[in-house]
């Protein structure tokens, strides 16, 4: 009996689901193929999508044995692992190397997930203190060893070793700061926290790429603590020598760190001194819409495309990248803590559409109505939606941003908790 094509999906949360449908469509018009979803808590949203889904650990480093025993019980067959969430890296690698498909490095695979084995790696690979700045950093695994470093630096940026997507990332900067981590925290600490020097509050940005071609990403985060990154603008405003010295540094550094070609979002500060300092690297594909971003700010490109052509190929086709404006999101917070009452997004949509045309806006929901939320977002689950916009001017764009942001909040209505 022939033998279904498939293609791996390592890792992913729901709020992506829409980019995995785009991905099923793409195997299926290039490759003949099917996608099957590999991650933790396979649900009825995820059979809707595809009826192949295997539940287990998309980090498992030892998941090859496991996955070829269903590939075999249902007449599939794997034609290439794509990894879609930090621990979706791990597995995807380790299995594409087990059976000499195209992949990223497996031996790097754990420093994408675990950010002191990132740290450990990065202290080896960039050595030029004058161009690239390596922070201080601590391990702790208990709150006496938090206390400790609290003792000693007094400031620092806390985060979970081995958590995406912000969750527990804060700035500490006084013993309050420290208590109110533990008071919300406490459960990661078993699984290894990170304390680390305070690199920037500002100029933050990502190095996204996919088939060997990259981008930069500005990033506006939010005031307070937890610095949630609400804002993304494609591409990032910055000068022809500035760029061409961030390609210089980090091109070779995605290499380093494991990249054949394959997705990458690395995020990284332009520090005042003139320095490079990377955050934290993923190799996989950016959130918050970055990728379509990137194809709304340049001529005729398809990251999704290209990433899975690069991957089921081995290679990727010379291209070059040619921008066509910018491309920007907004995430809507919330003006108060309480319960969504009311969303109308039918009127949100007129409005925007109306005011920006159609094809310039894209915009989604990520609260229900009856859902608590909360006015300082702490990670991405905190905020009430998306809108993207484009524009060929910068400045127009970002004012453009901020106008669609108050309407989607006028389509809103939060009220006070019970």
């Amino acid at each position: 009996m022939k033998k279904t094509k498939v293609i791996g999906i390592f890792g992913y949360n729901n709020t992506r689901l829409y980019d995995v449908k785009n991905l099923q469509n793409l195997a299926k018009k290039r490759f003949n193929a099917e996608i099957l979803l590999i991650k933790e808590g396979i649900s009825s949203a995820d059979r809707e999508v595809t009826p192949f889904c295997l539940d287990h650990k998309p980090e498992d480093p030892h998941i090859t044995s496991i996955l070829n025993e269903y590939l075999l019980s249902i007449n599939l067959e794997m034609i290439v692992a794509m990894p879609f969430s930090d621990k979706g890296v791990i597995g995807a690698a380790h299995f594409a190397n087990d059976m000499n498909l195209f992949g990223d490095d497996a031996t790097t695979s754990l420093a994408m997930v675990d950010k002191k084995e990132f740290r450990v790696l990065e202290a080896v690979l960039m050595a030029d203190a004058l161009e690239y700045k390596i922070p201080f950093f601590d391990i702790a695994n208990s709150e006496d060893e938090i206390l400790r470093i609290y003792a000693k630096r007094r400031k620092f940026f806390i985060k979970p070793t081995s958590e995406g997507n912000s969750r527990g990332c804060m700035a500490i900067n006084s013993l309050a700061d420290v208590k109110a981590w533990l008071s919300q925290f406490r459960h990661l600490i078993p699984h290894g926290v990170i304390c680390e020097e305070i690199l920037s509050k500002n100029n933050e940005y990502s190095f996204d790429g996919v088939g060997n071609k990259f981008w930069i990403t500005r990033k506006f985060t939010a005031e307070g603590a937890y610095r949630a990154e609400y804002q993304h603008i494609v591409p990032a405003p910055l000068n022809d020598d500035v760029r061409k010295r961030i390609h210089f540094h980090l091109e070779p550094l995605m290499k380093k760190l494991g990249s054949n070609g394959g997705a990458f979002h690395h995020e990284f500060f332009l520090l005042e001194s003139g320095q490079i300092a990377s955050v934290v690297p993923n190799r996989r594909p950016a959130g918050m819409w970055i990728w379509d971003l990137a194809s709304w700010a340049h001529i005729d490109f398809d990251p999704w495309m290209r990433w899975m052509d690069h991957c089921v190929n081995g290679f990727s086709p010379k291209f070059e990248l040619k921008p066509d404006g910018f491309a920007g999101i907004r995430a809507v917070i919330a003006k108060q803590n309480g319960v969504l009452k009311k969303l109308d997004m039918a009127s949100m949509r007129a409005e925007l559409f109306e005011l920006f045309g159609e094809d310039n806006v894209r915009i989604a929901a990520l609260k229900e109505v009856s859902q608590k939320v909360n006015s300082v977002p702490r990670d991405n689950s905190d905020f009430l939606g998306y809108v993207a916009l484009r524009n060929k001017e910068y400045d127009r764009l970002l004012v453009s941003l901020e106008k669609a942001n108050e309407i989607f909040i006028k389509y809103c209505e939060v009220l006070p908790c019970d």
